[in-house]
């Protein structure tokens, strides 16, 4: 499948994609709930290409996002990141500092990397979006939507 036009992409073929990480986020839980986290992610490609992500935790026990692990299976499995990639989430990216998270925050490393769309579950309400530089688009579907806020509010703190 080449997508000639990754910005028009419709709703339906990306709710597709966010039904497969909820999917894969709750096989991750059923194996090992303590290791793996309640946020999954995709980065798709303009030509196609997909590569899926879970939080987990690494040796240190400091959280690997979502969002990171995606782009970096991305990486590995596709090459070099494309500005016309779109991310694919459950929970829209964080954006404030957190000291159990590895790494840069999910919005400075999609910053970094020019990507102008997020596509998501549920959008977080204790991240500002302010230093986005991409557009977030939450999914219209209200059962996926509904399913992404419930594993979200078990661990967001209003």
């Amino acid at each position: 499948m080449i997508l000639k036009e990754i910005h028009t992409l419709r709703p339906e073929f990306l709710d597709q994609i966010l039904t497969q990480c909820l999917q894969r986020l709750m096989r991750a839980q059923r194996h090992d709930a303590h290791h793996w986290g309640l946020v999954s992610a995709a980065v798709l490609g303009p030509q196609g290409q997909l590569a899926y992500g879970v939080n987990h935790r690494d040796s240190t026990g400091h959280r690997i996002h979502a969002e990171a692990v995606a782009l970096h299976q991305y990486i590995q499995k596709h090459g070099e990141v494309d500005q016309d990639c779109v991310i694919i989430t459950t929970l829209s990216p964080c954006s404030l500092e957190m000291v159990d998270r590895a790494g840069p925050s999910c919005t400075d490393l999609i910053n970094h990397l020019g990507i102008s769309r997020v596509y998501c579950g549920y959008q977080d309400p204790t991240q500002p979006a302010d230093p986005a530089r991409f557009r977030v688009q939450c999914t219209g579907n209200r059962d996926i939507r509904d399913l992404c806020k419930k594993i979200a509010d078990t661990f967001l703190k209003p």
